[in-house]
């Protein structure tokens, strides 16, 4: 079993070079997307996630523009006949 640890050695050092090269080149795509969007809509991506990750991820949303807690009006059948 010692003797299969230099050949695990060079293998493992293939598959971190390899992983750092692709995680070089996905910087690299990542650093263009990140140009055109903000070329395209004015906005900063960054500005996005910062705006993200600060809020509350326990607040819960209304969703649907209505304030949290509130019920829906409900229709009547008598609105509708009348």
């Amino acid at each position: 079993m010692m003797d299969n640890i230099p050949v695990h050695e060079k293998v493992m050092q293939g598959v971190y070079s390899s992983y750092a090269e692709a995680l070089h080149e996905i910087r690299e795509k990542d650093i263009d997307i990140q140009k055109n969007f903000a070329e395209r809509y004015g906005i900063d991506m960054k500005e996005i996630f910062e705006e993200y990750y600060k809020a509350d991820a326990n607040t819960p949303s209304g969703g649907d523009g209505q304030p949290v807690g509130e019920q829906k009006p409900e229709a009547s059948n008598d609105d509708l006949l009348s």
